[in-house]
């Protein structure tokens, strides 16, 4: 059997050089997102991407240091994202993020 339920799915953009308080942007994310009691939490790193400034970054085999785009995904209810949009108050962040409304399907199998 399908079960569905309205939930909100949060995206964070950052780069793996962004830093709060010195620690990589998305690791802090990850943490608050544990802390503050998501379901759940994906971090996708982009290959290629450009943002506001106009700069492409892309992924280079040699390159040591990098700036890749990263994004960090939560799926929840709209209370708990709500609760932890409330505490990146708190944080030195400065980004960009969307929220959209999407049904979350689980299968449960056959009854």
């Amino acid at each position: 059997m399908w079960d569905a339920e309205s939930r909100l799915r949060l995206r964070i953009y950052c780069t793996e050089r962004d830093r709060i308080h010195g620690r990589p942007t998305a690791r802090v994310l990850m943490e608050l997102a544990r802390s503050t009691g998501l379901a759940g939490a994906t971090l996708y790193r982009a290959l290629e991407g450009f943002g506001r400034s106009g700069v492409q970054r892309s992924w280079r085999y040699f390159e040591t240091e990098s700036a890749l785009p990263l994004i960090v995904e939560f799926v929840d209810e709209e209370s708990v994202i709500r609760r932890y949009l409330n505490t990146l108050d708190h944080l030195s962040f400065q980004g960009f993020l969307t929220i959209e409304r999407v049904e979350q399907i689980t299968w449960s199998g056959p009854r």
